[in-house]
């Protein structure tokens, strides 16, 4: 469970680490424009704000993954709470055993009994 705490901490990070990039970048791009506005656009600014439209484009694109990747984390510490209560607290299974062994136990007997009684009647109608 350790390690769960540990992925979240950091993914934490990562996204307020990509937020504060982000902040930056918007910063960046607002004073972009200013000096586009108070000089002639040259080639070169032109090329920065479309790098910088384009890194903002794929930040986006990489938040979107890491809150997915976030959920799915979720997902699994919920399987994983899940699969650890149900080792921590087992179905209580009761085993009873009967054993069946006092009625075959009394026919035996009673054959026995009957086999020498006949037993005993065979040898003294021999005799």
């Amino acid at each position: 469970m350790e390690n769960v705490g540990i992925s979240e901490d950091l993914s934490k990070a990562m996204v307020d680490k990509l937020v504060d990039i982000g902040n930056q970048m918007i910063e960046v791009q607002d004073y972009l424009k200013r000096i586009m506005v108070l000089q002639k656009p040259t080639e070169k600014l032109v090329e920065g704000v479309e790098k910088m439209n384009a890194v903002a484009e794929s930040g986006e694109g990489i938040l979107q993954e890491l809150a997915q990747w976030r959920n799915e984390m979720n997902e699994l510490k919920a399987q994983m709470a899940k699969h650890i209560q149900y080792f921590e607290q087992p179905a209580q299974k009761e085993i009873h055993h009967k054993h069946f062994v006092g009625k075959p136990l009394e026919v035996i007997v009673c054959l026995v009994i009957i086999i020498g009684v006949l037993a005993a009647f065979l040898v003294r109608a021999w005799q």
